[in-house]
């Protein structure tokens, strides 16, 4: 016997794992909904997570180019002063934008 029959063996006589016991008891209607079911799960579990990371990552970004420009203006000899100005600007629209987006 072939190492290959004899591990096929070995596996078809091992014990049946946690899943296929428990889902030995469904139809094969159920399974299948069953299975679109968890898909559907782990479809939104994956777009919640990219989400999740797209946002963490556009945070880094902004914040390295933030840091970035602060020391450019600072090798300008700009003031600390002129440099908040720069950085957070204090025109109409940022501030309408940001009660807009914590309002969201």
């Amino acid at each position: 016997m072939s190492l290959l029959a004899q591990s096929v063996g070995l596996a078809e006589a091992a014990d049946p794992g946690f899943f296929t016991t428990l889902i030995s008891g469904f139809d094969p209607q159920q399974r299948f909904v069953l299975c679109i079911v968890a898909m559907g799960c782990l479809t939104g579990l994956t777009i919640a997570l990219v989400g999740t990371l797209a946002g963490v990552w556009q945070s880094v970004r902004r914040r390295e180019a933030e840091v970035e420009l602060t020391r450019d203006l600072l090798d300008q000899g700009k003031s600390a002063e002129e440099i908040e100005k720069i950085i957070r600007p204090a025109d109409g629209f940022a501030r309408a934008a940001e009660r807009w987006s914590k309002r969201c």
